[in-house]
């Protein structure tokens, strides 16, 4: 499970402006799980993180760039993103794509992965905006972090039970 002690819960006040920086519009609540080491995950906080959220992956969408490695996969493709399913996957392809979705290419920051509940479709260059009762993961301060941005569940709570 993820070290509680890397999480940091976003004040209220300044939820709005932290998701609206990140290009993600509607979160009521975001939490930053912060990498050890600021250059690169390790492999047990990416096992630790699929550990914790993987039974909730939905979908992991790769903003698509023609030198990257995004456009080998298989997916869906639109809107300048791949989108690949994490539903029911196993958690060695969960990690194999979250490593991805952190360093398979030289900007991650427009990568999301969904969590509860799925986005049909995303443009790239555009917010993404959350539906009820939705999670998105997300690559953030040059992918020294994750963060987490909900909108209708309770990541406090969320995390607690971990």
């Amino acid at each position: 499970m993820m070290n509680k002690k890397q999480l940091e819960k976003v004040k209220k006040e300044d939820v709005f402006n932290y998701a609206k920086d990140d290009g993600i519009i509607g979160a009521d609540n975001i939490y930053i799980y912060y990498f050890d080491d600021p250059e690169k995950a390790s492999d047990q906080e990416i096992e630790d993180i699929c550990n914790t959220v993987g039974p909730y992956m939905q979908s992991v969408y790769f903003a698509e760039d023609p030198y990257g490695v995004y456009h080998e996969l298989a997916g869906s493709r639109f809107g300048g993103y791949v989108k690949c399913n994490l539903w029911k996957e196993t958690i060695e392809t969960q990690k194999q794509m979250l490593q991805l979705f952190l360093y398979g290419d030289a900007n991650p920051e427009l990568n999301r992965i969904f969590l509860f509940k799925d986005k049909k479709r995303l443009n790239a260059g555009e917010n993404v905006f959350l539906d009820a009762n939705m999670v998105v993961m997300a690559p953030i301060l040059d992918v020294r972090a994750v963060g987490f941005f909900s909108k209708g569940i309770d990541l406090e709570l969320f995390f607690k039970c971990l």
